[in-house]
């Protein structure tokens, strides 16, 4: 999801160099549930890095 929506990692991607190009002190918020595994958390860290969003700040949170 970005923000509400979903999207694909590409769509993510592009969303983010946009806005990278007009900030770039950009900081990304990436949270995941409990139910969320790594390997799904790992590719969005990596579409990140690869687009230059290197200020991403990443919570987990449990369900109840």
């Amino acid at each position: 999801y970005l923000g509400t929506r979903p999207v694909s990692l590409e769509q993510m991607q592009a969303a983010m160099k946009t806005a990278l190009s007009e900030n770039p002190d950009l900081r990304i918020h990436l949270r995941a549930d409990q139910g969320t595994p790594y390997g799904e958390i790992k590719k969005v860290l990596k579409a990140c890095a690869d687009v230059g969003a290197y200020e991403v700040i990443y919570a987990t949170y449990q369900m109840r």
